[in-house]
């Protein structure tokens, strides 16, 4: 594919996704949800496939398919529950595991499939949000809205990353609340809220929208029937977390605690820096055990608090003033998009789109301005410079795009208010319904797949039906043996350049394998880079077994082509980096000078 087509990194690849996405939606009502679904799960499985044609490695991925760091954890903690075990300590946003867990157990632990499956439910999902963006705002805001979303979600195309979750459940809480706003359908309300939440429970982030919008629900419903609605919408936000802290004790390890890496960040914000200063400051900070840096962060936040309580709203005033002003160390809101110009063109019609909703007699003002208030008193607790290009506010980004397209629509009730001769298509009319809230039953019924992949799925395979391990280690003598399920696993050869193979894409040159061990890589795990580098050589195979035993393995190619479901291998396992989970190593394949690098 041609660099400036790329999906992942270049301009035309998004660009062709949004005409796919304008034409869909300009087509008849009857159509578009096909069209539009349809449309935005092939450019999303394109996205998977272009990047295991990259065969990249970054900091998250190595050649392109196995996932590393924290997307090994996050494979790790899945695969743990597909195998009938519980999570580890590390895992506290368990709805996250159990979403990818959810989606490994039905493609049967590859890890590929998983991915795509996962790809297609994100574009579902978005594709519901955009027809309805598309019913109330209009053509113009609905491709603006999707355009926005597909630029941030290409980041993590075919990544086993939490955001998976935080999107998919995002956009599709957008779907109802938009049904629910826009077409006075309440039925549509309790779900919205509520798969916003376990969105937010899967991908942490700007959690004070809930309250917010909770608080919206009872402005917009306050005839008749404030009160009910005020208490069902606080149910519908309580039932995700409680749903989250249940899971965490029912299958989470025995100390664990929600979202206890958090902490970290909350340290930078009151101490002035980042999620890395209390490695910095804390001595044996990497000796200890979670449950040990949350007692000792909290108790140095809480004394430092008590002798200068200034130091919280110095922590927020530097972190508002980042998120609006984009420095160099925090970039803003729309940093994803790594082009100024066109953050600076969306941050003015975010204000547009924040004045438009002014006009209180439009029936989504009530949603932008909560999208907008929430987020921005969500911003102290979430600082930019710890955001990761807004990685953080994965979950609310469906809702944080509304407020921008809506300066495409909301125009017309600001307008309303000085010439009442111009047509308001979207004045609120509470007690009436419109042919928009006719089909929610249907919307309600496409939130069950979801419901079904991140709760029930995971619990069957955890303790109904789990799967065998993928890898089993077994010691023998000063070396183990590795016993992997083929038919599990997903895997590279590395082959050599004049290879007729190459077509396909488990098969990879060597020398472009080499070539590709991306920057950053290098930058975080040196050991680990150098000595995939001193591997790169025809015949060898890198494989990824979905399983809890190992992060990936690194074989003799020709044990892929043994007859049978399993091959036996004796090896040993090689930690390069002590943060990294052990990376199995064949014998025959042992490089004797990095044997001599890594000895103490």
């Amino acid at each position: 594919m041609p660099a400036a087509f790329s999906l992942l990194h270049g301009p035309w690849g998004v660009a062709v996704g949004v005409v796919g996405v304008f034409l869909a939606l300009a087509a008849t009502p009857q159509l578009r949800h096909c069209l539009l679904i349809g449309w935005l799960c092939i450019w999303f499985t394109t996205g998977l496939a272009e990047l295991r044609g990259s065969f990249l490695t970054d900091g998250i991925v190595v050649g392109g398919i196995i996932p590393y760091s924290d997307a090994n954890n996050f494979l790790r903690e899945a695969s743990r529950l597909v195998e009938g075990q519980n999570l580890t300590a590390w895992a506290s946003r368990p709805l996250s595991d159990t979403y990818l867990a959810g989606h490994l157990c039905i493609a049967g632990g590859n890890v590929a499939l998983a991915l795509a499956l996962a790809g297609i439910f994100s574009a579902a999902a978005i594709g519901l949000a955009a027809v309805e963006v598309r019913r109330t705002m209009g053509l113009l805001a609905a491709t603006l809205w999707t355009w926005m979303l597909l630029v941030y979600c290409r980041r993590y195309l075919g990544q086993m990353l939490s955001e998976q979750a935080g999107v998919a459940f995002g956009a599709l809480g957008v779907a109802l609340l938009m049904r629910a706003f826009a077409a006075n359908a309440v039925r549509c309300l309790w779900p919205g809220l509520f798969l916003l939440s376990l969105a937010l429970n899967a991908r942490a982030g700007a959690m004070l929208i809930l309250p917010v919008l909770v608080a919206a629900a009872a402005w917009r419903w306050q005839h008749p029937g404030r009160v009910r609605v005020l208490v069902l919408a606080t149910m519908s936000v309580a039932a995700a977390f409680i749903l989250s802290f249940g899971f965490l004790k029912l299958l989470g390890a025995p100390r664990g605690q929600l979202m206890a890496n958090y902490h970290d960040i909350a340290y930078g914000i009151v101490f002035g820096g980042n999620w890395e200063k209390p490695a910095a400051d804390i001595p044996n900070y990497n000796q200890m055990d979670r449950s040990e840096r949350v007692t000792e962060i909290d108790r140095r936040i809480a004394a430092a608090v008590r002798a200068n309580p200034s130091l919280i709203w110095r922590g927020a005033a530097r972190n508002w003033s980042d998120f609006f002003t984009r420095s160099k160390a925090a970039l803003g809101p729309f940093s994803f998009f790594m082009h100024p110009n066109t953050e600076y063109v969306l941050l003015a019609l975010s204000g547009l789109g924040l004045l438009w909703s002014l006009a209180v007699s439009h029936r989504l003002s009530p949603l932008i301005l909560a999208a907008g208030v929430g987020i921005v008193l969500s911003v102290p607790f979430l600082p930019t410079s710890d955001a990761d290009r807004m990685r953080i506010y994965a979950a609310t980004m469906p809702v944080m795009f509304l407020i921008p397209a809506f300066s495409l629509a909301g125009w017309r009730a600001w307008m309303g208010r000085f010439a009442p001769s111009i047509p308001i298509l979207s004045r609120s009319e509470p007690n009436v319904l419109n042919d928009a809230a006719d089909d929610s039953p249907g919307l309600l019924y496409c939130v069950l797949p979801y419901l079904a992949v991140m709760l029930l799925v995971p619990l069957f395979a955890r303790f109904v039906a789990p799967s065998g391990p993928a890898v089993s280690l077994r010691e023998r003598g000063p070396d183990t043996e590795l016993t992997l399920d083929v038919n599990r696993a997903t895997w590279i050869e590395l082959t050599s350049s004049s290879d007729s193979r190459r077509s396909n894409t488990r098969y990879v040159p060597a020398d472009l394998f080499k070539r590709n061990i991306f920057g950053s890589f290098h930058a975080f795990y040196p050991k680990q880079a150098g000595f995939l580098e001193s591997l790169s050589r025809p015949g060898v195979a890198l494989v990824c077994p979905g399983s809890t035993e190992t992060a990936f393995l690194i074989i003799d190619a020709r044990h892929l082509k043994e007859k049978g479901r399993k091959v036996v291998v004796l090896g040993r396992s090689h930690a390069a980096d002590a943060n990294y989970d052990p990376t199995f190593l064949e014998n025959s394949l042992e490089n004797p000078a990095i044997l001599r690098q890594r000895a103490p």
